[in-house]
């Protein structure tokens, strides 16, 4: 899909645009700026927000606790190529997420699609 700074649009030669009313020859390429503007603010949101303790052993947050976030839409992050290959790292995540409390010195994340 187009994105903002890097679609440009060109005229081609034999495409017959030229000014209203025709005073002057059809316009031979030429290339426009960069899109400019916005797309709107994001619609996506965080829908849910579970534990899950595939160990069942403890009553409290310890390792191997499961956080899983559920958004309302699939998103589109800058680096999703590589996160469907590779856990997403703990800098990556503490980018794109603010936490209210620390889930400690070291987590992942990784993706998962799920279709409803």
């Amino acid at each position: 899909p187009p994105t903002l700074g890097h679609l440009i649009i060109g005229i081609f030669a034999g495409g017959g645009i030229r000014n209203y009313p025709p005073q002057s020859a059809v316009a031979v390429g030429g290339t426009s700026p960069a899109l400019v503007g916005s797309f709107g603010p994001s619609s996506i949101t965080i829908v849910a927000l579970t534990a899950h303790d595939p160990f069942n052993s403890q009553n409290v947050y310890h390792e191997g606790v499961q956080v899983a976030i559920i958004l309302s839409e699939r998103p589109s992050w800058r680096k999703e190529s590589i996160y469907h290959l590779q856990p997403i790292s703990k800098a990556d995540l503490d980018t794109m997420l603010l936490f209210s409390q620390g889930l400690g010195a070291s987590y992942t994340g990784e993706w998962m699609i799920f279709n409803a």
